[in-house]
């Protein structure tokens, strides 16, 4: 993978949808969320949204957050990244902001009276080349 020289500039949840679904048994829950991704540039800075979503039938809630995430680079983004720009947003930058989205449903779901939610760790290494392939 090419080297690339950024500062992380900002980061913050922008979206929360967090619903109490009616009293179900809980079992063992899969935790598999869904997520998606979305990127602009804005000069010289890249600006990327992380999604995640998760909904099982037997939760008792279901939620939708949103990260987003300002990243500067030192390279110019237009002229240097190209093709690989999907690859720099979902490696390097996703990779910065999950952390940040895991440790918000963590603490959502313990303020919502459960067990705090641990989203599994994401290799988005193994996420990029399931999308390029």
């Amino acid at each position: 993978m090419d080297k690339y020289n950024f500062t992380f500039e900002e980061i913050r949840i922008i979206e929360v949808d967090f619903k109490l679904k009616q009293p179900s048994q809980v079992g063992e829950i899969e935790v598999d969320p869904v997520l998606s991704f979305n990127h602009k540039v804005d000069g010289e800075f890249l600006e990327v949204t992380l999604g995640i979503a998760f909904e099982h039938p037997s939760a008792p809630f279901k939620f939708n957050l949103v990260g987003f995430g300002k990243f500067k680079f030192e390279q110019d983004i237009d002229e240097n990244f190209g093709d690989k720009i999907d690859q720099v947003v979902i490696v390097n930058c996703c990779g910065m902001i999950f952390p940040f989205i895991r440790e918000s449903v963590a603490e959502l779901t313990r303020k919502a009276g459960f067990t705090p939610m641990l989203l599994p760790p994401v290799n988005f290494v193994n996420v990029f080349k399931s999308m390029a392939s």
